[in-house]
């Protein structure tokens, strides 16, 4: 049995309050990819089908956008 649940992608943002900033507006930004899958199949990645074959990476990203 290959059934799985995978997070395969979320991203999360923050605007920073204007009177934290007067003339900037802020935001700070939160992004992730393949961050966790729940299966019960012995192999690494229940998406390919083979046993030998690497689960996709998990990435996270961060970042802070400004805007003058």
């Amino acid at each position: 049995d290959a059934s799985y649940i995978r997070l395969k992608t979320i991203s999360l943002s923050y605007k920073l309050p204007d009177h934290i900033l007067n003339t900037v507006e802020c935001s700070i930004i939160l992004r992730g990819q393949n961050l966790f899958t729940i299966t019960g199949y012995d192999g690494f990645d229940p998406e390919s089908g083979y046993i030998n074959t690497i689960p996709p990476l998990s990435v996270m990203t961060t970042g802070i956008q400004l805007n003058f």
